[in-house]
């Protein structure tokens, strides 16, 4: 990834996150979106982050452990820095580069990709 890229993505991960009027509903569709069990997904909505330790070591790890911390810091934790809701935009686009089977579900949970289109309109795709 380019410099400019990444600053780009930084960028528009942040404005992603402010935009969220409900970001625990975002966090939550970005969960499921990863391809996790329903029990995991509720695990980490509820703030038992305790119980991640055994969810599987793969490419969307990363996405799914920091979009449980945000769950947990909207829930009043405190325990994680404040911009981890920015991050989450990024990542999930990185992954659906990396594992195209969840490129469209996490298009759909971010709501809105860098070019200002709609994951459901065609040529979607990050380039």
């Amino acid at each position: 990834m380019t410099d400019h890229r990444d600053a780009v993505l930084r960028l528009w991960g942040r404005q992603l996150y402010e935009r969220q009027d409900e970001p625990l509903a975002w966090a939550e569709a970005v969960l499921e979106a990863t391809g996790r069990p329903p029990t995991a997904v509720t695990a980490a909505i509820s703030g038992r982050l305790g119980a991640l330790s055994g969810s599987p070591s793969d490419r969307a790890d990363l996405l799914f452990r920091t979009a449980a911390k945000l769950a947990a810091n909207l829930r009043g934790d405190g325990h994680y820095d404040a911009d981890v809701g920015t991050r989450i935009g990024p990542l999930a686009l990185q992954l659906g580069e990396l594992e195209p089977a969840l490129a469209d579900p996490l298009g759909d949970a971010l709501g809105h990709l860098p070019d200002g289109r709609h994951p459901s309109s065609p040529s979607t795709r990050p380039n």
